[in-house]
């Protein structure tokens, strides 16, 4: 409890510090959702997201440097082929001929040569450098991990706009629910002092003890709406301190925002064109990406040409001297000619998957232009329901005024004052929640037309 005290003393003193009196409670709410840009769990796995795409980016980029690795081999055979060496059928008859030239036997016969393809016992160790010289697929590879990078940062924005959105309805939420009680908290104070006047008239027989009844009915009605409210509080500010990752039960500053009409400043029914929002960024990078994704699938069809050098020794035992050593430096062509028809699958797959990516496009801006009329029209009906909402409790109050003063003379019944009350009551309850229905239809609008900068 004395951390969450602590976070409020700091919280208010930034409020202090960093604007009027006028805008403190949206200088404050700015704080709050500050702080949920920085702290929300959600938010910080998608950066975690972000960072994974751009480590998939250098593994790609990896692929176009060329590649180094030590091999160590070290063989005993035994059996397999063997090759004969016909050296004895080749050299036998003249050394027969020599014999009989010179009278001697000077001359043997020698036996044919026998060898193992296979070593007894051989050692290969040498380093092997490779190095993609022309290779189509690197380098749509690379185009695509870029595509996937800049589309990782682009949900980072578009959760963070929605964050900043359910941020400010959260909190606007929860000022209505403490509002709300309020308001019931003065209900509860009249209907008490009702119930007890009740009680002491009688007591004196002066009313019927069905007034007791009633009022005590009303007041257990109020009770209940009470704790209705304390409740949607409670959930309100569990789910408010959720979106900035802090303790449920957390202590939240309360502070009033500035009025409505300057919201309505500056927007007009001609702001209908989506122009900021990042889930067109989305759609517009996923049509670059699929176009290139076919690209790749076509370099299938593309010659491959890959440079190999290795150097080492070989030996039937580890020694590494001069007579040791080999190089041996390639040129590798590869050229897939046939693959059973799988390339051109795969391409018309991919031409496939980018005609669907350019209608999700179109389908995104025609929805995200439908978002933000409905937001500016629903702006527009909650304003004027304010109005409504403030002319009906001044109503309320005046007829519960006049009501009020005929039940105190004995003018009035009971069940006319109750009425003229649960009026007013809802009537102020019904302006409570127009005042923050606007705030959260501003933060749904908002949204809608990307106002909010970050």
């Amino acid at each position: 409890m004395y951390s969450g005290n602590f976070k409020a003393v700091i919280l208010t003193l930034t409020l202090i510090f960093s604007g009027t009196a006028y805008g403190a409670g949206n200088n404050l709410l700015d704080e709050y959702v500050r702080l949920g840009l920085e702290n929300n769990l959600a938010l910080k796995q998608k950066r975690e997201n972000y960072r994974m795409s751009l480590e998939l980016l250098n593994e790609a980029r990896g692929m176009f440097y060329p590649s180094l690795s030590f091999n160590m081999r070290y063989s005993v055979a035994r059996g397999g082929r063997v090759i004969e060496f016909p050296v004895g059928d080749l050299l036998n008859p003249v050394y027969s001929t020599l014999n009989m030239l010179t009278g001697t036997l000077d001359f043997n016969d020698i036996d044919n040569e026998l060898f193992y393809f296979l070593r007894p016992r051989e050692q290969e160790t040498k380093l092997r450098l490779v190095q993609p010289v022309i290779y189509p697929g690197i380098w749509y590879n690379k185009r695509i991990r870029e595509h996937e990078k800049e589309l990782g940062y682009i949900d980072i924005g578009i959760y963070r706009r929605s964050l900043v959105a359910e941020i400010k309805t959260a909190y606007f939420n929860y000022l209505k629910s403490i509002k709300v009680e309020q308001v019931l908290d003065k209900t509860i104070l009249l209907l008490e002092e009702n119930v007890r006047v009740n009680e002491s008239l009688a007591a004196n027989d002066m009313v019927t003890h069905d007034y007791i009844y009633r009022s005590r009915a009303e007041l257990a009605k109020a009770d209940q709406q009470l704790a209705d409210a304390a409740g949607k509080r409670k959930t309100a500010a569990a789910w408010f301190n959720f979106l900035l990752n802090r303790p449920f039960d957390d202590e939240i500053v309360v502070s009033e925002v500035s009025g409505t009409d300057y919201l309505l400043t500056g927007y007009n029914e001609d702001r209908f064109d989506v122009v900021d929002r990042e889930e067109l960024d989305k759609t517009n990078r996923m049509v670059i990406l699929a176009g290139d994704y076919v690209r790749l699938k076509k370099s299938s069809y593309y010659p491959r040409l890959t440079a190999v050098i290795e150097y080492g020794f070989q030996g039937t035992s580890y020694s590494f001297g001069r007579d040791d050593d080999f190089v041996l430096a390639s040129i590798v062509l590869s050229w897939p000619l046939f693959e059973g028809f799988q390339n051109n699958s795969g391409v018309r797959q991919a031409k496939i998957r980018r005609n669907m990516t350019e209608l999700m496009h179109m389908e995104v801006q025609e929805r995200l232009n439908l978002e933000i009329i409905n937001a500016w029209y629903e702006l527009e009906a909650a304003h004027k329901a304010i109005d409504a909402a403030s002319a009906q409790l001044r109503s309320a109050r005046e007829a519960f005024r006049i009501t009020e003063r005929r039940f105190s003379r004995g003018n009035a019944p009971l069940v006319e004052f109750i009425d003229a009350r649960t009026n007013m009551t809802n009537a102020e309850i019904n302006l409570v929640i127009s005042r923050y229905d606007f705030y959260i239809s501003h933060a749904e609008y908002e949204k809608a037309a990307a106002l909010y900068k970050f």
